[in-house]
């Protein structure tokens, strides 16, 4: 049997910024609790993922990944961990963002 359906499915991913409020070199614990607490809204809200662009440490990915509630989707750039690690880490989507270059 031939099917001709089409299955589109679409997904509601919240973003934080909480990232992008200072530079890298202070993002911190404080910065991921924060996160955490948005996504727990977020998820409590009927968001399907989480969206943290801005967020290149490895270690705090993985906090992240793991406590939140949502899928984590991290913008990867010159600065993030190479996409098989940020795997390893627990992120679920990476997205090139802004940026037009080759992976």
């Amino acid at each position: 049997m031939i099917s001709n359906q089409t299955v589109t499915v679409f997904g509601a991913y919240a973003r934080t910024d909480v990232f992008f409020q200072r530079p890298r070199e202070q993002h911190d614990d404080a910065r991921v609790v924060e996160a955490i607490d948005r996504a727990r809204a977020y998820a409590e809200a009927g968001a399907d993922g989480l969206f943290a662009p801005g967020l290149a440490d490895s270690t705090l990915i993985a906090r992240l990944a793991e406590a939140s509630p949502l899928p984590l989707n991290i913008m990867v750039g010159d600065a993030t961990p190479p996409v098989r690690a940020l795997a390893e880490d627990g992120v679920a989507r990476v997205s090139r963002g802004p940026a037009l270059t080759s992976w």
